[in-house]
């Protein structure tokens, strides 16, 4: 699956919930991007390829999810975390998606 295509399937199954179970929606989706060995994607790893966080905004993966989230009002981010579960203080990158409502 792309990001694109599970984003979908994840707002159809959250809106699906709502409405069956009379809750109120998550306000937001958070999804921790992994690198090719499937490690959670710092901002070293990045570096030692000589890629930044704009830099993955222009791939066409993300440019698909923007015009996802942009069709469903949504706002998307690219945000830096930092595992407490490391011994190191590298910064990871994750996805964020806002704004979900019924």
């Amino acid at each position: 699956d792309t990001i694109a295509k599970r984003t979908k399937k994840d707002l159809k199954a959250i809106k699906a919930h709502t409405r069956k179970k009379d809750v109120m929606p998550s306000a937001f989706l958070v999804y921790p991007l992994n690198n090719k060995e499937g490690e959670p994607l710092s901002q070293k790893y990045l570096k030692d390829f000589d890629i930044n966080v704009k830099a993955l905004m222009k791939i066409a993966g993300y440019k698909t999810l923007e015009e996802l989230c942009d069709e469903q009002s949504l706002n998307l981010a690219l945000d830096d975390y930092i595992l407490f579960s490391h011994q190191d203080a590298n910064k990871y990158v994750r996805l964020i998606i806002q704004g979900i409502e019924e």
